[in-house]
């Protein structure tokens, strides 16, 4: 398949640079670039040898396990066979880039939000904070509207928000969710309900929003501001 030579040649010594920065846990990053990394994928995912491109392919590099993510988007299967192809791959996630681009890439999503939704459940409840990110970044990119939005704010209440990454990903999602529908979504900006740590994070993101009006920012930066006193106090 000569995946290692392609890498090489077009790797970018000043995208890596800048990348390294964004992932300060992953050091095997060569530095291809996400657009190209797509492209290719969509390469191996049309030949008959992207099975075995997913089971027989090196690893060793932060752009080899990001190519098998998105040919398990892309390639041509059944449903039942991409649930299994991703089951097999959240393991092999192990920063915050491989997740959120793999998530982005599982299209097939909007066409099976049911099926996709029952798949997700168990792993809201997982102990390996990427398998819940996962989850939380399916959510926020495919479930956040009117069918599921309010399912999916309850099912937020319950992740384990402990890890760093998980804890930015609700927070992310929440914000999200609040740009979105800002009425159904702001009865739950509540410490009884996500904690006051999250809720800090989501305010954060909203404030740093442009698709907000002057009002909804003025009644965000209220809310914070009340967390931070009760921090002082």
């Amino acid at each position: 398949m000569q995946i290692k030579v392609w890498l090489k040649e077009n790797e970018d010594p000043k995208y890596r640079a800048f990348s390294l920065k964004l992932l300060p846990s992953v050091s095997n990053l060569i530095g291809v670039r996400l657009p190209l990394l797509r492209k290719k994928a969509k390469e191996l995912a049309k030949t008959e040898i992207w099975r075995e491109f997913l089971q027989k392919a090196d690893e060793s590099w932060f752009e080899e396990i990001m190519l098998k993510g998105f040919v398990i988007g892309q390639a041509e299967m059944s449903d039942e066979e991409r649930l299994k192809w991703i089951a097999w791959f959240v393991p092999k996630i192990n920063n915050w880039s491989v997740c959120d681009s793999f998530c982005n890439s599982l299209k097939f999503t909007k066409k099976n939000q049911a099926v996709v939704w029952q798949f997700l459940l168990p792993y809201f409840q997982k102990k390996e904070p990427y398998a819940v990110r996962f989850a939380v970044v399916m959510l926020l990119n495919y479930y956040l509207d009117e069918i599921y939005l309010l399912h999916a704010l309850e099912l937020l209440r319950t992740v384990d928000c402990s890890d760093y990454y998980v804890k930015m990903a609700v927070a992310w999602a929440l914000s999200t969710a609040y740009v979105k529908n800002s009425d159904q979504v702001w009865p739950y900006f509540d410490e009884r309900i996500y904690s006051s740590d999250v809720l800090q994070k989501t305010y954060q993101k909203i404030i740093e929003s442009n698709r907000i009006s002057i009002e909804q920012r003025f009644k965000i930066q209220e809310k914070r501001a009340a967390l931070n006193r009760k921090k002082v106090h």
